[in-house]
């Protein structure tokens, strides 16, 4: 397999910084999330919705939704595998 290196400005101020294997897919990863689905005009499926479901009630529905938005996005990037897709829901806080 092909090394892949790619950049960032992501945490700097003056110029980009090289990043290569597994931090250029965490930050791939965070990418993909950070993009709305519908904002890539030339792949409107590309992206994630779950700035969506911050208030929205925390039902079976809603984790569901959540779930399947996050498989959604992991499983596309094959340098990564999904081994739970459990939410663990944090109420309050607490």
């Amino acid at each position: 397999m092909n090394k892949i290196i790619g950049y960032t400005t992501v945490g700097t101020l003056t110029s980009a910084k090289y990043l290569a294997d597994l931090e250029l897919a965490k930050q791939d990863l965070s990418n993909h999330f950070a993009i709305r689905k519908g904002e890539k005009w030339t792949n409107p499926e590309f992206g994630s919705n779950l700035p969506l479901y911050v208030f929205e009630p925390l039902d079976d529905a809603t984790i569901a939704a959540i779930e399947d938005d996050v498989m959604q996005v992991v499983s596309y990037d094959p340098r990564f595998d999904l081994e739970t897709k459990d939410v663990i829901v944090n109420r309050d806080g607490s």
